[in-house]
């Protein structure tokens, strides 16, 4: 595990985001999920992620518009509460909380 940078009580961890061990972080307010993945990818991430997320938290999802884009089948438990395309880059952005 490589910790980069601490500052304002912010750490940036780079790990793997299916493999890394969860429990060395408290419960957050905010996931941004911002991956270069396909949706079923980057879908996986999250919910690994998910058990951290407080009860109000809110989720930002990124997910690239490119060639092979897929819109994204949220979990159950998740509510999109609203979702916009970038002007300038091909990115479509989900903000999502829990139910």
């Amino acid at each position: 595990m490589e910790v980069t940078h601490t500052m304002l009580k912010r750490t940036i961890f780079i790990e793997n985001a299916f493999t890394f061990d969860i429990s060395k972080l408290e419960p957050v307010d905010l996931i941004l999920n911002d991956l270069t993945l396909d949706a079923n990818s980057a879908l996986k991430a999250l919910n690994h992620f998910l058990p951290l997320l407080k009860k109000d938290g809110k989720i930002l999802f990124v997910l690239k518009t490119g060639i092979d884009y897929v819109e994204p089948e949220f979990e159950k438990s998740l509510k999109l509460l609203d979702k916009f395309n970038s002007g300038k880059k091909k990115e479509r952005y989900y903000l999502l909380s829990r139910l």
